[in-house]
């Protein structure tokens, strides 16, 4: 089940990193149809795609946003591993598979990152702000800011200062799965806790198990599925998901699958009155101070 603009609508605690899986079979002188993204209707956020690994086969990887069209051969790309690469889209995001010669049964996986801009965001790349929005601009000189270079805050920095971890722990599933969804695990919150699901990692199967992890988060039912084909144990594929309530993780196959085996991690952490803000569970005038302006504003 790709990633689609429901997906993207659904995300809501910002920033959110989904991933996701797909076997690819390309028939020679195509493309892989549908693309693996293929993201149009997803204004005001923002996607970065990220962590794409594909094994070393002849194929063309053809990326597309609205600001850029790349081609490079998976020959190239290290096996199996993510490459460091970031494509931003703002109004459009693209990503297929071309191949001369034809290829089948090719494990790819990759992540989106997914936000609500912030207003050094929007500044940035030249989207137009509400009057809220220039008044926070004008307030904390956000411009200025932009244009010197020290906003917008990576996503990297904003996470290691927003979330105060209480533990981060990886729990592990060996059991017996088949036609019928399984429930591998269920992760509860605790009072004033946000929970975040960081890394996830599966026995891989065969292509005719089929086998697919699916994830729940709070209301949102089957949230994600992954085809484990293109996962390992050996290696574990990033995440970013937080959820104010709790996390299901279930499991099914085409055929009985004896043993499957499966790691989730999971970090525990407060649910700050930043959090808050971010997430939207509060408004500016419920939060002390100017957290809530900070917040959006991209400054804090």
């Amino acid at each position: 089940m790709p990633i689609t603009e429901a997906t993207i609508r659904n995300v809501r605690y910002y920033p959110e990193l989904l991933p996701d899986t797909r076997i690819a079979t390309v028939a020679a002188g195509s493309e892989l149809s549908p693309p693996i993204v293929d993201l149009r209707r997803f204004s005001p956020k923002f996607v970065h795609l990220v962590n794409i690994s594909i094994s070393r086969v002849d194929a063309t990887l053809r990326l597309r946003s609205e600001g850029l069209r790349q081609e490079i051969s998976a020959l190239v790309l290290p096996d199996q591993s993510p490459a460091p690469w970031e494509v931003i889209g703002t109004e459009l995001l693209e990503f297929t598979l071309y191949s001369s010669t034809g290829v089948s049964n090719v494990p790819v996986s990759y992540g989106l990152w997914v936000y609500e801009p912030t207003v050094a965001h929007k500044i940035k790349h030249g989207k137009p702000l509400t009057s809220d929005e220039r008044k926070i601009a004008s307030d904390f000189g956000i411009q200025q800011s932009v244009e010197k270079g020290v906003l917008p805050l990576p996503l990297s920095y904003v996470i290691e200062r927003e979330y105060q971890v209480i533990e981060e722990i990886s729990r592990g599933i060996v059991t017996d799965i088949g036609t019928d969804e399984s429930i591998l695990d269920v992760v509860v919150s605790r009072p004033n806790e946000v929970l975040v699901l960081t890394e996830i990692a599966a026995y891989p199967g065969t292509v005719a198990n089929n086998i697919r992890i699916r994830i729940d988060r709070d209301t949102d039912s089957n949230y994600l599925e992954l085809n484990t084909f293109a996962m390992s144990l050996d290696r574990s594929i990033k995440c970013f998901i937080p959820a104010l309530h709790e996390f299901r993780f279930k499991a099914i196959a085409n055929s009985l699958v004896s043993g499957f085996a499966a790691r989730f991690t999971v970090r525990r952490c407060v649910l700050t009155n930043i959090l808050k803000a971010r997430f939207r569970l509060a408004g500016p005038t419920e939060i002390p101070g100017d957290t809530w302006n900070k917040v959006w504003g991209g400054v804090l």
